[in-house]
């Protein structure tokens, strides 16, 4: 069985999105200054686990001080604690443009098998890693800079 482990931010204090993708997977949730503060409640009673703005300061200082504390963007810390799970895939969506209840279940079924995507999704140090460029065709992932010219290779 495939270890998921989905990743999000959220302005909404209990979308149902998130009780669905926590069924679906571990769920970690990066919260940031625009969360509101049922959510963190919200993410526990269904299981999830949620990420203090003070947490993710006290673990990653320098990042999250690049980030921001309004940034959509801390979603990146939900991240690195994935990998404390050693998940064979991490999936990370936003609740407000959310696809439908299943995609996770459907979405993994359709990845190559997990050690294909460590040996992908490990670029040479100081490199970028582009996660559209496993896409068919490659594509140019959201928030990527313009002046990255690995764009749309992996």
């Amino acid at each position: 069985m495939t270890k998921t482990v989905i990743v999000t931010t959220s302005i909404n204090a209990r979308p149902t999105a998130l009780a669905n993708w926590a069924a679906q997977g571990h769920l970690i949730v990066a919260g940031d200054l625009n969360s509101p503060t049922a959510l963190a409640d919200y993410v526990a009673e269904i299981g999830g686990q949620y990420l203090t703005l003070a947490e993710q300061v006290k673990r990653w200082p320098d990042v999250s001080q690049v980030i921001g504390m309004w940034s959509i963007q801390r979603r990146n810390l939900a991240i690195l604690a994935a990998l404390d799970h050693e998940p064979d895939v991490i999936v990370t969506v936003d609740d407000d443009n959310a696809p439908d209840d299943n995609f996770v279940d459907e979405a993994t079924t359709l990845l190559p098998s997990p050690s294909t995507i460590r040996s992908v999704v490990r670029p040479a140090r100081g490199q970028l890693f582009n996660p559209g460029s496993l896409c068919d065709p490659p594509v140019r992932a959201r928030g990527r800079p313009w002046s990255d010219e690995s764009q749309t290779r992996s």
